[in-house]
């Protein structure tokens, strides 16, 4: 069991190719806890540390600020094999996304529907958080909801029922895990790397503040006044329909640099706006 909550300890804190999933939601949580009122942190840390040993969510020795950071990961640590029991009970993979249905020359096609149940799940735990697993899923969807890939799905002959948010969108391999995805999965790993004298904590840290430096609340507070899940939804489906697919990014290459300077502002900014939502939001169901 030591040995467990051991490997269980640095997988939170090590590198991932899941880095939104891993980088980006850290970021979005260690903004939100900037935002939160002391009432708010104080019950989502009760909340997350109620958790069923089973779950690994609930750590001993885990301060308040570091436990609630780490937790927004929790729901994509879940879904890892190495654990099946744990995977069969806590895994929800259809949660973490919706599509957005488009085609490639921008026309949306809301007569195919939507996939996936992000925007289902939001509603719900949305309106109320009654123990550690809703809180997590709530700090996790909200991260994803910013994802713009996780809200569209790009029509193509190639795809013609959609590109699963950039995954079929195959990438040269060696840098950028094979697909758009992967790469906008890891866009902060990319835009601003790790020091070699800075620990994992520390350059999250270091992450959420430039984030915050230049994306502050009152800068963004047109957006932040957008309520309602669908429509944070759409809006990160806008970014992908006109931002993220340009004519220069070509398929089975590596997206050229220019491509990280023009993208690198709308993942900071989606970030900013995903830990400003987040904290609002359970400053509302906690305090």
């Amino acid at each position: 069991m030591r040995i467990t909550k051991i490997l269980f300890l640095a997988s939170l804190w090590a590198s991932s190719v899941s880095a939104w999933d891993r980088v980006g939601h850290l970021v979005v949580d260690a903004i939100a806890w900037e935002h939160m009122s002391e009432t708010a942190r104080e019950r989502a840390v009760e909340l997350l540390r109620s958790a069923p040993s089973d779950a690994d969510l609930a750590l001993a020795g885990t301060g308040p600020r570091e436990l609630f950071v780490r937790s927004g990961y929790w729901p994509d640590m879940v879904r890892d094999e190495a654990w099946p029991a744990r995977k069969e009970k806590y895994d929800r993979p259809t949660w973490h996304y919706v599509n957005h249905f488009w085609r490639e020359d921008g026309t949306l096609l809301p007569e195919m529907g939507l996939g996936g149940e992000l925007l289902d799940r939001l509603d719900v735990l949305g309106a109320s958080v009654s123990d550690a697993a809703e809180l997590a899923w709530l700090m996790h969807l909200v991260g994803d909801v910013h994802q713009p890939l996780h809200s569209s799905a790009r029509v193509t002959a190639l795809e013609p029922n959609g590109d699963r948010g950039g995954n079929d969108f195959k990438l040269d391999e060696e840098e950028t895990w094979g697909n758009l995805h992967g790469y906008w999965d890891g866009i902060q790993l990319r835009a601003r790397r790790k020091r070699h004298s800075e620990g994992y904590p520390g350059w999250i840290d270091r992450i959420a503040d430039e984030i915050m430096t230049l994306h502050p609340r009152e800068s963004i507070k047109g957006d932040l006044a957008v309520e309602g899940f669908e429509n944070w939804s759409k809006a990160g489906a806008e970014l992908a329909r006109t931002r993220l697919y340009p004519s220069h990014l070509v398929r089975d290459a590596q997206p050229p640099h220019r491509y990280l300077d023009e993208v690198r502002d709308v993942a900071d900014r989606q970030m900013a706006l995903a830990g400003y939502r987040l904290a609002a939001l359970v400053n509302e169901l906690l305090e």
